[in-house]
């Protein structure tokens, strides 16, 4: 009841800063006195009273002048009270960088430009971070417990696996390069996305982490761009104007089918590099139009003119 100590190992005495001989016979009061050692003694009271096992963790400064974490297990015995202690400074150092890691892991997918979302063998969401309830419509609260194959229309393959722990090792290394699946939002609307999916072990469980990336905007994007395309040919063949467009950057060169056709050439004749149209230039007017085509490549001018001289299919300029 006075919690004196009966027996001690070397590691105990150790942490009292006493020999053995001065430990034996002594309180757990007085060895660790002024230390903050009352909830560890608080704790090895009630085991005594309720004659039931009790394992905790405490950070102590002890007499020996060391500091850290350390875990107990008291059990009851005939004799009063059995305690081992065991230094976990270290191991909860670990656990601390690894939380620290997973909470900064979690941030960055949280506030990722791109859907992530979580889910379990068994397809049950188990995460749903800010893009996802932007791109599926859903809040986090509604969507988190329910089947991910509710975020994709019935027909999709990704949706009809009744348990994903089937996957296969192919279709696990095909699913994290990526495929393009529809993606279906609350109110029933159908997009094209992006989906990658990876494997991921946590705690002795196996998950899966999606990255969904919508591309309803790239893909707008790419209409608007061919139909500028398609205008700008229109506007081109119905021109009588003879256009040659140079690509500074790739060195490519357009020419408009007009040119050719008041020079005689057919349209199929290639000229789609400046070595190539200065083939038809006059010797006389090569260095000239080759120096201002160089010249307004480095320079901010959307480009240039200039009077040369072409060859026609029949050799004339």
């Amino acid at each position: 009841r006075n919690l004196k100590v009966v027996t001690a190992n070397e590691a105990a005495c150790e942490m009292t800063a006493q020999p053995p001989e001065q430990v034996i016979g002594a309180t757990i009061n007085s060895l660790f006195a002024g230390s903050n050692f009352a909830e560890v003694i608080a704790a090895y009271r009630e085991v005594i009273e309720k004659g039931r096992a009790k394992k905790f963790r405490k950070y102590l400064e002890l007499p020996n002048a060391r500091s850290g974490w350390f875990e107990f297990l008291a059990s009851p015995c005939t004799d009063g009270l059995l305690v081992i202690v065991n230094d976990i400074s270290e191991q909860k150092h670990h656990e601390e960088v690894l939380r620290a890691n997973e909470e900064r892991a979690t941030a960055m997918l949280q506030f990722s430009s791109d859907a992530v979302i979580a889910f379990d063998e068994r397809g049950i969401i188990e995460s749903f971070n800010l893009s996802a309830e932007s791109v599926f419509g859903y809040s986090a609260g509604e969507i988190l417990g329910q089947p991910v194959r509710l975020l994709m229309p019935e027909n999709e393959s990704f949706a009809n696996y009744r348990h994903y722990r089937e996957f296969t090792a192919r279709q696990l290394a095909k699913l994290a390069t990526g495929i393009k699946q529809q993606g279906k939002r609350k109110n029933g609307e159908q997009f094209s996305a992006m989906l990658i999916v990876n494997e991921i072990w946590s705690k002795g469980r196996r998950g899966f982490v999606a990255t969904i990336h919508d591309l309803t905007e790239e893909i707008a994007a790419q209409t608007r761009l061919q139909e500028a395309l398609e205008r700008f040919d229109l506007c081109v063949r119905g021109s009588d104007s003879a256009i040659w467009d140079l690509d500074t950057v790739t060195g490519k060169l357009f020419v408009a089918p007009r040119l050719k056709q008041l020079l005689g050439y057919s349209e199929q004749e290639t000229i789609d590099n400046m070595p190539r149209f200065l083939q038809f230039v006059h010797a006389d007017d090569q260095e000239m139009i080759s120096t201002r085509a160089d010249k307004d490549a480095n320079s901010n001018n959307m480009g240039f003119e200039s009077r040369f001289r072409l060859r026609a299919r029949n050799g004339e300029y």
